[in-house]
């Protein structure tokens, strides 16, 4: 294995020159997952996600087939999120404005999607178009990947099952709306690592993939190396396996 790329939103995202100009230092003061993880197998990061993009961003603008490097690592973001050609984190509540975007530009995406969600989003149409996203992007393009590359899924968020828990993204409460066929995929979601500790979203909102601390960066790195290692044996790497990690979480968990 030689390249490793990343698809995806903020939680896969690696850093470039030129966005840090708009960040805070403490964005990017802590050595990232995807860093750690390309240095312990010495793979070449070839592609980075895009923070803020909907999940439909991987097929339509990140993922290109012909350069299909060794190691793909996909996070499957909200199902809520509106696809944009920019890349604005558009929601039912979108508070964020992304880095370098014309105000103008901006203040129109946000009202547009405001407009959306009040008079035509339905929710079941929502899952349905992300669960059918994700089944026909592993049967008709995942399915012709090489066997020598390897696979990974992430899930950015997961799916909520109860709205009104306080601690919304514990690894109680969520679902995961595909099971892969091809790839390994790794449970439990991103930001239900990222808010250990008794964090809020305010709180890693502002670090490199939203891991506040060095031990969530070395955590989630541990997950994908285990993930990527070749052995059947409590867990590794298998194209179809399930990796779930939740016990290592264990401050959600008392």
């Amino acid at each position: 294995m030689k390249t490793i790329g990343l698809y995806g939103d903020s939680f896969v995202e690696v850093l470039s020159e030129d966005k840090k100009q708009y960040v805070d230092e403490k964005y990017y003061s802590l050595k990232s997952w995807p860093k750690i993880v390309a240095e312990k197998f010495k793979l070449d990061i070839v592609h980075s996600g895009k923070g803020g993009t909907s999940y439909w961003d991987i097929p339509i603008n990140q993922f290109v087939f012909k350069d299909c490097p060794d190691v793909l690592i996909f996070c499957w973001s909200s199902s809520a999120r509106l696809y944009n050609k920019d890349g604005l984190h558009l929601h039912p509540t979108p508070g964020k404005k992304w880095w370098g975007q014309q105000q103008d530009k901006i203040d129109k995406h946000l009202e547009a999607s405001n407009l959306y969600f009040k008079y035509l989003h339905d929710y079941e149409k929502e899952l349905l178009e992300y669960k059918s996203c994700l089944y026909w992007f592993d049967n008709a393009i995942l399915d012709k990947i090489p066997s020598d590359r390897k696979i990974v899924h992430l899930w950015s968020f997961g799916h909520m099952i109860d709205f009104d828990r306080e601690d919304k993204y514990h690894p109680e409460n969520l679902r995961y709306l595909h099971n892969w066929k091809n790839g390994v995929e790794i449970r439990p979601s991103c930001m239900s690592v990222a808010l250990m500790d008794n964090c809020n979203i305010n709180d890693v909102d502002s670090y490199e993939n939203h891991m506040n601390t060095q031990e969530k960066h070395n955590l989630m790195a541990d997950f994908v190396m285990h993930s990527l290692i070749d052995t059947n044996v409590d867990g590794g790497y298998d194209r179809d396996a399930m990796n779930d990690y939740t016990e290592n979480l264990k401050r959600w968990l008392k």
